[in-house]
């Protein structure tokens, strides 16, 4: 009989464990998926750190130059989504009066100049966008 008893306490004793052991198992999986997500968090903030750094050291004479544009330039700039095209139009002095007049394969010479930029300019050279670019020109003057 106290060997049965035993017995029956090892047993209830090893299901307890196996459902400790499940518990803890559920827990590291659910830690794991956390920590998962925090480290690819992580590394979109270390990228956009990154990038931050790089645009902090934009040499001087580039960020006075975009500092001169005209701020009517940028706006739209910023209104077709083309902001990134900024240091191209402040690197060879872009004026809202030359931009007016730019055509198509004006507009790939500028983005040209860069060697990283394969794409030359997409949204404002595309003819459809010449009106808009046009409409935010006289609205800007």
């Amino acid at each position: 009989e106290t060997l049965l008893e035993e017995r029956q306490a090892l047993s209830d004793l090893l299901q307890q464990l196996l459902k400790e052991k499940k518990q803890r198992e559920t827990e590291l999986r659910d830690l794991l998926a956390e920590m998962e997500t925090k480290h690819e968090t992580s590394q979109e903030n270390y990228w956009l750190i990154q990038y931050q750094r790089l645009m902090d050291q934009k040499p001087l004479s580039l960020r006075a130059r975009e500092e001169g544009v005209e701020k009517a330039l940028v706006e739209i700039l910023a209104e077709l989504s083309a902001d990134q095209y900024l240091p191209l139009f402040a690197h060879h002095r872009v004026t809202l009066k030359m931009l007016r007049y730019m055509t198509a394969e004006d507009l790939q010479q500028v983005s040209a100049s860069l060697s990283s930029n394969k794409q030359a300019m997409p949204l404002l050279c595309e003819s459809g966008n010449n009106l808009e670019v046009d409409e935010l020109i006289e609205q800007a003057e």
